[in-house]
């Protein structure tokens, strides 16, 4: 399962035969419109590829956006977690013979709480991958930390009084908390262990460092 989360706008292709400078004026050779964004285009790439494919972008209420969800849904993406809570955007993609282009775009309204809701939502569903537009960095990065800490606390043994499970040897091996414990930790360069556990902030216990069991 792999969630695309991202743009879709409107595609206006313009077909020019240079890319203008400031002040020119060019003749349009011709143009079209289409479905686009990056996040709503490699959702459909994938689908179409067989993957199962999610997109949780933001679009609009009208008629327009239900016929671009429309067409997503007939290359096979689902597109239950997207909202329709904004617009769905134009992109004026100005593009010559050889292939050169400039892009006129128009920023969504995919914010912060969105991308936290989405990767929640992933996370419950057991996805495999998410897919993010790199053009939502630096400030998604928050977001995804503030995601990344909701999934620590839920990563929280059912029952802490499991005690701790310890793999391999400790100057080579991983450990991890309890069973449920998503993220082993590996020993520093110099052969030392963290002093705390990451999910459960508390010290790690010191058993024989060969130990290889779970803990009772």
């Amino acid at each position: 399962m792999i969630v695309f989360c991202g743009y879709a706008n409107i595609d206006l292709t313009v077909g020019v035969p240079a890319l203008p400078a400031p002040g020119d004026r060019v003749q349009a050779t011709a143009i079209r419109q289409g479905h686009g964004g990056m996040a709503a285009n490699a959702s459909a790439a994938a689908a179409r590829a067989g993957a199962d494919a999610w997109f949780a972008g933001v679009v609009g209420p009208e008629p327009r956006s239900t016929a671009f969800l429309a067409a997503l849904a007939a290359d096979g993406v689902r597109t239950d977690w997207t909202a329709r809570t904004g617009t769905l955007t134009t992109a004026v993609v100005l593009l010559t013979p050889d292939g050169e282009r400039a892009v006129i775009s128009q920023d969504d309204e995919l914010d912060a709480r969105h991308i936290i809701r989405t990767v929640r939502a992933a996370r419950e569903a057991g996805a495999d991958w998410l897919y993010l537009d790199g053009y939502r960095f630096p400030e998604a990065a928050a977001a995804l930390a503030e995601a990344a800490a909701d999934a620590d606390a839920d990563a929280r043994p059912v029952r802490p009084d499991r005690a701790w499970w310890w793999t391999s040897t400790a100057a080579t091996g991983r450990r991890r908390c309890a069973p449920r414990c998503p993220r082993p930790i590996t020993p520093s360069s110099a052969g030392r262990w963290p002093s705390r556990c990451w999910a459960e902030n508390r010290p790690w216990p010191k058993p024989p460092p060969t130990m290889t069991s779970i803990w009772s």
